[in-house]
């Protein structure tokens, strides 16, 4: 489990340990004796609990410990400030891997936008060579654009 995003006022978290409706449950009823201010929407299929909290009363890295607490309390796993650190921690290389897969994207989408430029303007030209290499380029561009998306195509 780990912390996927904190804002003030938000806190989700994320693992494949929260697709199991006893482990959400328990770790509902550790949060709701938390604070009776704060509300929580579980996504079981998607593995992710977001706690909603009053922004005012509670600063971010404080609730995120609370919530780390929490969610050794209700797995029977340490407690304290260490499991903050630890789903903190966490979170970071999924954050940095996440935003490396977005840039990837987004250099993939510009790839795929210039090469069908260039491969338009080739075919208008007549220069044959020229455009099956940028229609390749398309394609390659196109397969990490896809790559990045299987999920969601697949699903």
């Amino acid at each position: 489990m780990r912390i996927a995003s904190s804002v003030p006022g938000r806190l989700r978290l994320c693992g494949g340990c929260l697709k199991n409706q006893n482990r959400l449950d328990a770790l509902g009823a550790v949060l709701a004796r938390l604070d009776s201010s704060c509300s929580l929407r579980a996504n079981p299929a998607a593995g992710s609990l977001t706690v909603f909290y009053d922004s005012r009363r509670y600063a971010i890295r404080e609730m995120e410990a609370a919530v780390a607490r929490a969610a050794g309390i209700a797995s029977g796993g340490a407690t304290g400030i260490g499991a903050a650190d630890a789903l903190s921690r966490a979170a970071l290389p999924a954050a940095s891997a996440a935003k490396k897969r977005r840039q990837i994207n987004r250099y993939a989408k510009y790839a795929m936008f210039g090469s069908l430029g260039v491969s338009l303007v080739l075919a208008a030209r007549g220069a044959k060579r020229g455009h099956a290499l940028s229609g390749a380029a398309f394609l390659v561009a196109l397969a990490a654009h896809l790559a990045r998306h299987r999920k969601h195509l697949l699903a």
